[in-house]
């Protein structure tokens, strides 16, 4: 969605069956800057630059694997610009899901390996269970370490997908773009929301979480010119940080970790925030990946909430969350996925 802007600066990119593979399905958006130029490449590239690094070799188990690959095929697409140079940047959010018979799984379902990787503040919530068990390892710029894993085996579900405008499987589409900080996972204080849309009437609560047993856990990170190790890192290279704004990289650009933004090389990388974690299917409902337009008019526990007020058609989600992200006053252009992974729960 344009929303409030003069001109669409957004990408998404859904492949179902990543690399072939039923089993393996690949979620982004990108959130273009100064320009849709390195939003709308990425979205055309960065799946092919994966499956590239990754072969037609099983993925791998080691997290660390999975994690040098995402990092690698951001650190490609920068490598094109550069050869090609091009105005503006981008920030990305990814998403690997890897699906597994038996497991964690049981008799609930599959159970499920999630690989996520961001640059910037384009942020990914999952919505998991307040009693699931599934194991998780995060790393702030690329460094994986080991986590369990599941066999293989029988026929595979799919996740469905919900996006805030029409979506073609392994098809880039622009679709529509800092951020409030709830990170622990615990249900806020109650706020209700009363919205009436094209899509969705529904009072939004987030106490809702709370009542359904659900938690909405930030897998991502939203890289900021005064998080102090970006910070210290802007500083040692030379540059500095200006206070307006909330803080931008030599008054510029009010991100540390983008796509493109080629003036600000030196000091504004790709390197990756990268989170693994495995879980049975029943144990997460739904994932949720957005650009600042969502994240700028709501929070984590809020936009779980708005998602969860679907049920069980999760993936009408991703309407919800757009438009009352418009309501709530965005100012951006505003981009929404959500994942909706129950299917997966009710097949044994």
């Amino acid at each position: 969605m344009m929303g409030r802007r003069l001109r669409m600066e957004d990408a998404c990119f859904v492949e179902r069956c990543f690399r072939a593979r039923p089993d393996e399905a690949l979620f982004a958006v990108f959130d273009g800057h100064s320009g849709s130029d390195v939003a709308e490449q990425a979205a055309l590239g960065y799946a092919q630059l994966l499956a590239d690094i990754l072969g037609a070799a099983e993925l791998p188990t080691d997290p660390a694997e999975v994690d040098a690959a995402m990092a690698k095929a951001y650190a490609d697409l920068n490598e094109r610009n550069q050869a090609k140079p091009v105005v503006g940047g981008a920030v990305a959010v990814a998403v690997l899901l890897k699906i597994e018979g038996g497991g964690d799984g049981g008799a609930s379902g599959c159970s499920c390996r999630l690989y996520c990787s961001n640059v910037g503040d384009a942020r990914a919530v999952l919505a998991r269970s307040v009693s699931g068990s599934g194991s998780s390892v995060s790393t702030p710029a690329g460094d994986g370490d080991g986590a369990t894993s599941g066999a293989d085996g029988g026929e595979t579900p799919s996740p469905r997908l919900g996006s805030a405008s029409p979506m073609a499987s392994g098809d880039a589409a622009a679709i529509g773009s800092s951020s409030t900080a709830n990170a622990t996972g615990a249900p806020s204080d109650t706020t209700t929301t009363t919205i009436t849309t094209t899509t969705i009437t529904t009072t939004i609560t987030t106490c809702a979480l709370a009542e359904a047993g659900v938690r909405a856990v930030r897998i991502s990170r939203d890289f900021k010119p005064f998080d102090d190790d970006e910070y210290d890192r802007i500083v040692s290279l030379g540059g500095f940080v200006s206070l307006r704004d909330g803080g931008r990289v030599c008054d510029d650009l009010a991100l540390t970790r983008s796509l493109g933004d080629l003036h600000l090389g030196r000091y504004v990388e790709p390197r990756p925030h990268f989170h693994s974690e495995r879980f049975g299917a029943a144990e997460a409902p739904f994932i949720i990946l957005a650009c600042d337009g969502v994240w700028d008019a709501l929070d984590d526990d809020e936009a779980c909430a708005a998602v969860l007020a679907c049920a069980p058609e999760y993936t009408r989600g991703a309407s919800a969350l757009r438009d009352l992200a418009f309501v709530h006053g965005s100012t951006d252009n505003i981009s929404a996925l959500v994942i909706d992974l129950t299917p997966l729960a009710t097949s044994v």
